[in-house]
Formats: C-alpha cells, structure tokens, sequence
C-alpha cells in the first residue's frame, strides 16, 4: 500500500481495521467481538505522491488507550518490521484474554524512510476463544465426510 503524504510532504498516519473471518471478511467495529485468539490486523495507506509505497510498519497493542498514547504496547509491540505488508497481520503478542478489550495503534515507513505519525487508537472486544464453550446449545449437522459441525455459529 501507498504511504499517504499531506501538503507539507509529511507521511500521514494510517487508517487502521481489524479483520476477523465470519461467513466473510469484514472490517470489525467496536460493537463486534473477536473470536480468535490471534486477530488478523490491516490498515488503508493511502499516498499524493507518486510511485510512493509503505516499506515498514509497527504495530501496538495494550490494555488501555492511555499506554499508547506513551507509545507503548504492553501486549504486543512488534517494533519496527520492514515489509509492504498492511494485510493479514497476524497477532504475535502475549496472549489475549476472552471477554477483553484492547487497543491498538499502527504507525508506517515510506519508501524513503518517512515515519508517519501513529494512527488514531482502535478498540477491539474479544469472545470466547474455546469453540466447544461456543457451540454448546447450537444445532449440529453432520458434513458429507463424516465431521460434525455447528450450525449458525456467530
């Protein structure tokens, strides 16, 4: 993705989503609640400047919006990693509790080594990780090759 420059050629912050798989892949809001216990993180850079791309990113995680506004992540900090990759982010940090709330920040190099700022804060809500737990009460359906799976499962 582009690094996004405002009218002083300073690189912008990031647009950050976090993306959970549910039937299909959505940009989750607040209101949404994570079920897997290591999200998928992506973020929307978008650049004026020509032929400019993202060649770094890092990423913050915590427990309270208030640590990254100190820059710090204190469950996940993946500190500099140099990549063009704003899709698909696998979660590395310390593991997230079910029924939690988090708050991440993403901030991106361009191709010239341009920091942005760090993005706007995200808060994102997690469920129960443990599918049995999930499924308890759900109707149950058996699959052509034998496997029994739920029905509906949210």
């Amino acid at each position: 993705m582009d690094a996004k420059m405002d009218r002083k050629g300073e690189v912008c912050p990031a647009s950050p989503f976090l993306k959970y798989y549910w039937r299909s892949e959505i940009t989750v809001s607040e209101k949404c609640v994570i079920s897997e216990p290591r999200p998928d993180f992506g973020w929307i850079v978008n650049s004026r400047v020509p032929n400019d791309w993202q060649s770094a990113f890092r990423i913050l995680v915590a427990s309270e919006p208030e640590l990254l506004a100190k820059r710090e992540g204190n469950f996940w900090d993946s500190g500099k990693v140099v990549s063009a990759q704003s899709t698909n982010v696998i979660y590395a940090g310390k593991p997230l509790a079910s029924g939690a709330s988090y708050w991440w920040c993403v901030n991106t190099w361009n191709k010239d080594g341009k920091e942005s700022g760090f993005s706007a804060p995200q808060r994102f809500n997690t469920g129960e990780f443990n599918w049995v737990k999930r499924a308890r009460g759900r109707p149950w359906i058996r699959s052509p090759g034998g496997g029994l799976f739920t029905a509906n499962i949210p």
